[in-house]
C-alpha cells in the first residue's frame, strides 16, 4: 500500500462528500486507502458517505475525540508507506498525490511535505511555517504588543516565519494539518499525536517530533483548496475566522492550546515569557483589549 489517507469528520457530511467527490475526480495511480474516523457525528453521515464511497473504511469513536485522538486512531491501522492526514474541508483540483508520493520517494531525508493550500478564490493560503526561537512569534497575535514586534521584526530585516505563497519547493519547521503527508516509517520513531491537544497546534507539535527524524518541506508546485474552519463554524461568532477572538469557544480553545505547544516544544521558562506578554498587554490595554479581541 502506497498511501493512506485519514479525513476526521464532524457533523461536515456535505464538506466530506464534497472532497471524497473531488478526489475520486482526480483519482491517483498509486494504491491507496481511505480511513474516515467519526468524532460522534450526527448528520446522517455515515449512511450516506458510506453508500455513495463503499470502499473506504469508516471508525466511529462513539463520542467527539478530538483531532489528535481520532487521527491516531486511523494511524494504528493504516497500511501505507505514507500517511496523509487530510482535513473534510479540502477540494482536490489536480491529481496531485501521484506526484508528490514520486517526489517523496526520492527525499530519503524527509519526515513529512504539504502542498500549496489555496483559499477557494484561489489566492494562497499559509501552508506551514517556520519556527522562532522560543515561539515568541505567538506574541504576533495580540493587537499592540504584537503589532510593535511586528513592526520591529521589519525594521531589522526579519522574515516572516509563516509560508504563505511557497516557492517550487520550501523547508519549513510544520505543515499545516489541512494537508499533511508524512512517512510511516518516521511515525514510528517519533510517535502518535499528542493526545493531550483536543484541537489546534497539534500537528505544530507534531511536526517538532517528526523534524527530528528528518526535513519537511512544502511542494509549492502542487496546490488543493482549504476551504478553512468547515467543521469548527458551530464553535465561533466570528465569520472572519480571527484566532485573536476569545470571546467565543474556538479563540479560548486556541489560545489554551497554543500554551500547551509552547510548554511541551520549548519549555516552561519560555511559556511563561509568552504568558508575560498577554499579562502585559491585558493590563496596559485593558479596555481596548478585551474590546479588540
Amino acid at each position: 500500500m502506497d498511501l493512506s489517507i485519514i479525513i476526521i469528520n464532524y457533523n461536515s457530511k456535505k464538506l466530506l462528500s464534497d472532497c471524497l467527490s473531488s478526489f475520486f475526480d482526480f483519482r491517483p495511480v498509486l494504491k491507496f486507502e481511505i480511513i474516515v474516523v467519526d468524532n460522534n457525528s450526527n448528520d446522517q453521515s455515515k449512511e450516506e458517505i458510506t453508500a455513495r464511497f463503499p470502499d473506504l473504511t469508516w471508525i466511529d469513536m462513539g463520542y467527539n475525540a478530538g483531532f489528535s485522538r481520532a487521527n491516531n486512531k486511523g494511524i494504528k491501522i493504516a497500511r501505507g508507506k505514507y500517511i496523509l492526514l487530510l482535513n473534510a474541508d479540502t477540494l482536490f483540483i489536480s491529481n496531485i498525490l501521484d506526484n508528490l508520493i514520486n517526489q517523496f520517494d526520492h527525499l530519503f531525508d524527509y519526515s513529512a511535505l504539504g502542498v500549496q493550500l489555496l483559499n477557494t478564490d484561489g489566492s494562497k493560503q499559509n501552508s506551514g511555517a517556520k519556527f522562532v526561537k522560543g515561539g515568541l512569534n505567538n506574541i504576533l497575535q495580540l493587537p499592540y504588543i504584537g503589532d510593535l514586534a511586528r513592526y520591529v521584526a521589519y525594521s531589522i530585516g526579519m522574515k516572516n516565519p509563516n509560508v504563505v505563497s511557497s516557492a517550487s519547493f520550501e523547508s519549513v519547521g510544520w505543515i499545516s494539518g489541512a494537508f499533511l503527508c508524512v512517512r510511516a516509517e518516521s511515525i514510528e520513531k517519533a510517535g502518535l499525536m499528542d493526545e493531550d491537544f483536543f484541537l489546534y497546534s497539534e500537528e505544530i507539535e507534531w511536526c517538532s517530533r517528526l523534524e527530528k527524524c528528518g526535513k519537511l518541506g512544502i511542494v509549492g508546485d502542487l496546490s488543493l483548496i482549504h476551504i478553512g474552519s468547515g467543521s469548527t463554524q458551530s464553535l465561533t461568532n466570528d465569520k472572519e475566522h480571527n484566532y485573536k477572538n476569545i470571546s467565543d469557544k474556538k479563540g479560548r480553545q486556541v489560545l489554551v492550546s497554543s500554551f500547551l505547544r509552547m510548554k511541551k516544544q520549548f519549555g516552561v521558562f519560555w511559556t511563561l515569557i509568552l504568558f508575560g506578554f498577554y499579562i502585559l498587554e491585558l493590563v496596559v490595554f485593558p479596555i481596548d483589549y478585551l474590546s479588540r479581541i
